[in-house]
């Protein structure tokens, strides 16, 4: 069984520790240091957020101070996970760390992102803890995100030797970037993948600027409109009542049909593709879209198994083969 879990990829920036006073619970969060400034990274990030962080994702963002502790915050997870709470362990070696990156960004960023990813990092205690853990990373992969969804999807088939003798175009749509990856078996065409800088989070915005632009600066109403639109939920609640967002689904399917307009004028031709899969947490809203625009391509298009975490369970599937000599 492969343990997945996800935080929000916001990291404010913190004075320190937030206390919960008697009657309340604490924030579920750490809080990390980058170049000396401590950051809240964690499910609760939201809660501790200004709503004046950029969420802009650009092209150098695996070089930024926000990226690495964001790195730093899902090392203290993984460790947080894998050892009990009142584990007296204060160093915990990683073999291989299995990390992607959107395809505009992965030339350029992949050797900057492995030498920052590999050696030793320091991560707040366990929860019971009273010393920081060190975290050795061995050796770190890098990959281009889509490439897990295709991994993991060909784990899940039962039959990955004949699917990775098809053409599979794999699209997936996170919060910052939309990739597309196009293979012919396990061979990438490289000229014809690609990512685009819009995902479901520019469809949020959109919503909440459609609505009342200053909805935008407050990410609790973000993080409810981004989570309604991926669950097809027809109203969120704002400012106390439930406001219908179901009429605003033209405006969201206008930026997913753009999005899918330059993957179509990278990849050229559809005709020699076998496979299209879809994945990420929009990847459901965007094969409905893409169907409307292919509808002849609709029986060769699918919805990966649990699209949010497909990337990732294949990052491990790979990491797995990788320290097998495969």
């Amino acid at each position: 069984m492969i343990r997945t879990g996800s935080i929000p990829s916001i990291c404010p920036r913190v004075a320190g520790e937030a206390t919960a006073t008697a009657g309340m619970s604490a924030l579920s969060g750490v809080v990390v240091t980058v170049n000396g400034v401590p950051h809240f990274v964690g499910p609760d990030a939201s809660l501790r957020s200004s709503g004046r962080e950029a969420r802009a994702v650009l092209d150098d963002y695996a070089r930024s101070d926000a990226y690495k502790a964001l790195f730093l915050g899902a090392l203290a997870y993984i460790c947080r996970d894998a050892l009990p709470p009142n584990s007296e362990v204060t160093t915990v070696e990683i073999r291989r760390l299995v990390v992607g990156l959107p395809l505009n960004t992965l030339m350029d960023q992949r050797d900057a992102l492995r030498e920052m990813v590999e050696g030793t990092h320091n991560v707040p205690p366990l929860p019971y803890g009273k010393e920081p853990l060190k975290v050795v990373v061995r050796s770190c992969t890098v990959v281009a995100q889509p490439q897990g969804a295709m991994v993991s999807h060909g784990a899940a088939s039962g039959d990955a030797q004949n699917l990775f003798k098809q053409n599979i175009l794999v699209l997936d749509i996170g919060g910052g970037t939309f990739d597309w990856y196009l293979s012919h078996g396990k061979k990438a065409l490289i000229e014809r993948c690609g990512a685009y800088p819009k995902g479901m989070l520019e469809c949020a915005f959109a919503v909440c600027d459609s609505i009342d632009k200053s909805l935008r600066d407050d990410p609790i109403i973000v993080s409810r409109v981004d989570e309604a639109l991926r669950e097809n939920t027809e109203t969120v609640m704002i400012s106390g009542w439930p406001v219908n967002i179901a009429m605003h689904r033209g405006t969201v399917n206008a930026i997913l049909r753009e999005c899918l307009s330059r993957m179509l004028d990278s990849v050229k031709s559809l005709k020699s593709v076998d496979l299209i899969l879809f994945a990420g947490g929009g990847g459901q809203r965007m094969l409905e879209v893409m169907s409307a625009m292919q509808p002849n391509r609709v029986g060769s298009m699918k919805v990966v198994k649990d699209p949010v975490f497909s990337n990732v369970r294949g990052f491990h599937l790979l990491g797995e083969l990788l320290n097998n000599g495969q």
